[in-house]
């Protein structure tokens, strides 16, 4: 979603704090925020390297569904939602 210059980004999860990060940096707008659960609940979303690490709700269950990949799938997708956002916006804040 675009608001002015603000482009929002809504996820179905609590991302780790890295893969909001790179939604931040390969945003194709200056001002990109993460929503996190929005629309939806999947739980946390570990990026690989938590995955590889283990530890804080990694494993599957009640608390996350994710399986290893799904965060940068999940970065991916938003990124190019965002690209065409601002494809079809006549001025977006490109940094």
């Amino acid at each position: 979603m675009l608001i002015g210059d603000i482009a929002l980004v809504g996820v179905p999860s609590e991302l780790f704090t890295q893969l909001g990060i790179d939604i931040k940096n390969r945003s194709p707008f200056r001002y990109t925020y993460v929503v996190g659960l929005a629309n939806d609940w999947i739980g946390y979303v570990p990026d690989m390297t938590a995955f590889k690490l283990g530890g804080y709700q990694v494993w599957t269950g009640y608390h996350s569904y994710a399986e290893p990949g799904t965060g940068e799938r999940l970065v991916d997708q938003a990124v190019e939602m965002l690209r065409q956002l601002a494809a079809k916006s006549s001025k977006p804040d490109v940094h």
